[in-house]
Formats: C-alpha cells, sequence, structure tokens
C-alpha cells in the first residue's frame, strides 16, 4: 500500500510538474524557478533530509568529543607545556630515513601496478582471454 502511495506522491508530483513547465501564460523563468524550488526541493528534501541530520549528528558528537578531551588536557596535562619546545632542526633528524622507507614503498606500488597491467595485457594472446581475465580478477 505503501508503494502505491510513494508512487501516487511521485506521479502527483510529476503532473503538477508538467502542468506548471506547459503554462504558456507564464513566463518561463517564472516557470523554471516555481518548478526547480517548490515542486523538485519537496522531492529532494526526502533525499537529502536523513544525510544532512546523519552528517549534523556526527559533527555534534565529533565536537563534543574534542571539546570534552580538549577540556581534560588542559585540566590534568598542566605539565605537558614544557614539551612543545617549537620547531628545531632536531625534528627532522629522521628524515632521511623516512624518505628512503616512502620512496621504496611508492617504487614497490608502482610495480605491482605495472605488473598488473602488463599481466592483463599478456593474457590477451592466451587462447580464452576472456577466462584468463576472470581468472585474474579472483586472485
Amino acid at each position: 500500500m505503501e508503494d502505491i502511495m510513494k508512487h501516487n506522491n511521485n506521479e502527483e508530483a510529476s503532473n503538477e510538474l508538467e502542468t506548471i513547465l506547459s503554462n504558456e501564460l507564464v513566463p518561463m523563468s517564472k516557470r523554471l524557478r516555481f518548478a526547480t524550488w517548490i515542486i523538485e526541493l519537496k522531492l529532494l528534501v526526502k533525499l537529502a533530509a536523513p544525510a544532512v541530520v546523519v552528517y549534523m549528528i556526527n559533527f555534534v558528537m565529533s565536537m563534543s568529543t574534542q571539546i570534552f578531551s580538549g577540556h581534560l588536557v588542559c585540566v590534568y596535562c598542566e605539565k605537558c607545556k614544557r614539551t612543545w619546545g617549537g620547531l628545531s632542526l632536531q625534528a627532522f633528524s629522521g628524515l632521511p630515513e623516512f624518505f628512503k622507507l616512502s620512496a621504496t614503498s611508492a617504487v614497490m606500488l608502482c610495480l605491482e601496478a605495472w605488473y598488473f597491467q602488463i599481466i592483463v595485457l599478456l593474457a590477451g594472446l592466451l587462447p580464452n582471454p576472456e577466462l584468463a581475465l576472470d581468472a585474474l580478477s579472483i586472485w
């Protein structure tokens, strides 16, 4: 029964939209504005409203967590003020080792993507390439 009501509601909005857009007595700009803001907005609110509500709930939860944890840090960690002495060269002391690891990781990811693409191209040379590509997608 609800499906029928939803269908009738959408059909009613569609009919209303059609009558507004086909009315030649009203200028086209007013017809489009009315169709966009009144009819289409009613339909889109049904889709967008739950997403906006979930976003706002997540925002409020995140903000309250940040406020609470910030309050705890101010209350319990007064001695932590001496831990950050500002930016210095000591902060960059491990940068060469980090760069070596990140460069090798980037090369490894590029090689993995390249060899997989080469395997896909070579699978086209097999007698049944569609089956070979299906088998590659399982891996």
